[in-house]
């Protein structure tokens, strides 16, 4: 995905830095001007995104974004179970082999999707606005928040205006 989006990107030269880590890790020195994050949410548990909501709002500059494309669970059991069963019946009508969607199935079961609305209040509480889910399509879903403008950065380790 990191290739194709170097790729994509290209001509936007230097004004262009990707940055991988581990979110888990310590946190970055610098801010930026959005942060984007694709299928990896879902496998922290819901303390963890509430906290990593928090530190990325904290190291968006005044005005960024944040992106983040990933599964999401049901709001309730019934939407739950009605979801997974429509993914797995498209899934299977736009041919995914069956060993690689019984794969896909059995990695899922160590997932840990949160709610839109769970996920839409946290980056809230953290300070976003403009929060909003621009899309979804059963376990799926886009969500981005802004950081207001004027609102605080952290640069070098400590928070100015």
């Amino acid at each position: 995905m990191l290739m194709i989006a170097r790729a994509r990107l290209k001509p936007l030269g230097k004004r262009m830095r990707f940055v991988t880590a581990d979110f888990a890790a310590a946190a970055p020195s610098k801010s930026y001007d959005a942060v984007v994050s694709a299928l990896a949410l879902h496998h922290l548990p819901d303390s963890g995104k509430r906290h990593l909501f928090a530190d990325i709002f904290k190291y968006l500059t005044s005005g960024g974004v944040f992106i983040s494309a990933d599964q999401v669970g049901g709001e309730t059991a019934a939407i739950e179970e009605r979801s997974r069963r429509m993914w797995l019946k498209r899934a299977r009508e736009v041919k995914v082999g069956e060993r690689d969607l019984n794969a896909a199935v059995e990695r899922m079961k160590h997932n840990l999707p949160a709610t839109v609305g769970q996920q839409l209040a946290w980056m809230r509480e953290s300070g976003f606005t403009e929060v909003a889910c621009a899309y979804r399509n059963l376990i799926f879903a886009v969500l981005s928040g802004t950081k207001p403008v004027n609102a605080p950065e952290v640069r070098s380790g400590s928070t100015t205006s």
